[in-house]
């Protein structure tokens, strides 16, 4: 599961097959505005995911959680603290809303 845009504006993820010992849901924060010609691989990735991205992607990755043993969900918006900030808001939905 991944929510690799193509392009970069484009969700796109899905849950497929038997999960069984250890999912990873990689979230890339894709900074449509700075995709191309940006100067760093930090410029791309400075992409706050919303609260309401976050809403809709927490059912998935709640359901990924409960077909494997782990689950591994890293945020890859590398850009200052926003990586953080998002982890810990889907912590709180997970906990929350799930």
């Amino acid at each position: 599961m991944a929510d690799a845009r193509t392009p970069a504006t484009t969700p796109a993820y899905g849950i497929g097959g038997n999960l069984a010992w250890l999912a990873i849901v990689r979230l890339n924060g894709r900074n449509a505005s700075t995709w191309s010609g940006a100067e760093s691989a930090a410029e791309r990735f400075n992409y706050e995911h919303s609260n309401q991205e976050l809403l809709e992607l927490a059912p998935p990755i709640a359901e990924t959680a409960r077909r494997a043993a782990g689950t591994h969900a890293p945020f890859n918006n590398c850009y200052r603290d926003i990586a953080q900030r998002n982890a810990a808001t889907m912590t709180r939905l997970n906990e929350t809303e799930v």
